[in-house]
């Protein structure tokens, strides 16, 4: 009887630890998610637009056609994955803000292209595409053609903004 006893009662503390454990673990995680949802705002969205002249960089207002994905929003900058299907070949190009103050002495500056005060890099910046999936991180995200035709293109966005951090203080 005492056996039984003692047992039972070791399975009910065993019980009551297990509980509090999943408890905190729980507890801990819904707190880690809204600290996080703080700092970054999650997005979805699945939209089909015509392209417009590329006012990206005035000099290309009459040869180039763009349609914007995710304007610029200041300084936040978006992460995540869009995938597109577009009636003629375009390029996916992310936007990254250039520092003038950091390149204006410079002899040498490594951008693949600079338009309208921006670091512009791209996914097949070189090679046309009519559908794809690109994972991006930056400033703004469009859809570019180097023709003068309108193009068509729908598209789905999933990702989330941050405020940007720098590492070193």
């Amino acid at each position: 009887m005492k056996k039984t006893i003692i047992t039972t009662l070791m399975a009910v503390m065993s019980f009551v630890v297990v509980i509090s454990l999943i408890s905190t673990t729980a507890y801990a995680q819904q707190n880690e998610t809204k600290t996080m949802d703080k700092a970054s705002k999650y997005f979805a969205i699945q939209e089909t637009k015509i392209s417009h002249p590329d006012n990206m960089a005035p000099e290309h207002q009459q040869y180039h056609q763009i349609a914007i994905a995710l304007p610029p929003q200041g300084n936040k900058i978006y992460i995540g994955q869009v995938s597109y299907s577009a009636s003629t070949p375009v390029n996916v190009f992310v936007m990254q803000p250039l520092n003038t103050t950091v390149t204006q002495n410079a002899t040498a500056v490594p951008l693949a292209n600079v338009e309208g005060g921006f670091a512009v890099s791209g996914s097949h910046i070189l090679e046309d595409e009519v559908a794809d999936n690109v994972e991006f991180a930056g400033s703004a995200v469009y859809f570019h053609s180097r023709s003068n035709e309108p193009f068509t293109v729908a598209y789905t966005v999933v990702g989330k903004t941050v405020n940007p951090t720098p590492l070193y203080k």
